[in-house]
């Protein structure tokens, strides 16, 4: 008798099981993919903070094998960059969005400071690929754009993701 009362008491209640169905909750399939873009965004720093500083290090002590006419300390700016990235990247490893935030500043920095240089050489037609400096403003500014691109989707995808 008692238990016919308490089934017919749990049946009328509206919000019953109180837990809602394991089936229609995507919180962990929210979180596997933040960790996995997290991860993805993390190596990405590394790398392009690697192929940055290898830039710039094979600009400064392989001047002659790229055509450069003489050495100079100014090649060693895409390994300033590199650096000031890998060290945003080492801090994402302890506090997550504040080096990514570090390193993409800077990513983004390197992109201004590229564009700055080839966008009025080449209105003036003054900006000769040809040249070693022009390969290298190229390259930096081709990683850090594509750096700063893929962080800021990961920005707004982590953004969506916590609501």
């Amino acid at each position: 008798m008692i238990s016919s009362q308490v089934t017919g008491v749990l049946s009328r209640r509206r919000n019953w099981p109180p837990f809602p169905d394991p089936e229609s909750i995507d919180v962990p399939v929210i979180c596997l993919n933040r960790i996995k873009t997290h991860t993805l965004m993390k190596n990405l720093t590394f790398l392009c903070s690697a192929l940055l500083i290898i830039t710039g290090l094979v600009g400064f002590f392989a001047w002659e094998a790229i055509g450069a006419s003489k050495q100079a300390v100014t090649s060693l700016i895409p390994a300033f960059v590199g650096g000031l990235m890998l060290i945003g990247g080492l801090i994402a490893l302890k506090k997550n969005m504040l080096g990514m935030h570090i390193a993409v500043t800077f990513s983004l920095l390197g992109a201004l400071a590229g564009l700055g240089r080839l966008v009025p050489g080449l209105i003036k037609g003054t900006v000769s690929f040809s040249d070693a400096a022009s390969k290298l403003i190229l390259v930096m500014t081709v990683i850090c754009l594509f750096y700063t691109v893929m962080a800021v989707r990961s920005f707004i995808a982590a953004r969506r993701a916590r609501g």
